[in-house]
């Protein structure tokens, strides 16, 4: 249920940057959906975000979308991988051979210490990751 969440509150955000909204206020604000929001932000992709409360004690969270100069989006890639009926465990092998095919994407993993990103940037042709674990969604630029 958390994934199929989450994949709707992505495909929304990447429509509104499509859009060039400055906002997008989603109905469903979840501790999942939350700490996802909070990796967004420490990756740029966003300038923040706020919980709010209705009167009938229904929450909803709105997003503050980050662009680039010449109003171009900050985040153009959205990839998910696992789904409630697919889930796509990764070893620390596998994610160096994903990485060679991406390029310059950020990871997103939930992992035994909880959800991890990994920004991705090659160094002298090598990729140091110490473990792996379930690939959420990858977001690029």
């Amino acid at each position: 249920m958390h994934n199929h969440n989450l994949s709707n509150f992505l495909g929304s955000f990447v429509v509104a940057q499509q859009k060039h909204k400055s906002q997008i206020t989603y109905l469903s604000s979840s501790q999942y959906i939350i700490e996802n929001l909070k990796i967004i932000q420490k990756l740029g992709y966003i300038q923040g975000f706020t919980i709010f409360t209705n009167i009938d004690g229904q929450k909803s969270v709105t997003v503050y979308i980050r662009y680039k100069t010449g109003n171009t989006a900050g985040l153009t890639k959205v990839q998910i991988y696992s789904t409630p009926g697919r889930k796509l465990f990764l070893t620390q092998r596998k994610i160096e051979k994903l990485i060679t095919k991406l390029g310059r994407t950020d990871l997103i993993f939930s992992t035994s210490y909880g959800l991890c990103f990994r920004r991705v940037f090659q160094v002298n042709n090598t990729i140091a990751f110490k473990h792996g674990g379930l690939l959420l969604y990858t977001l690029g630029y």
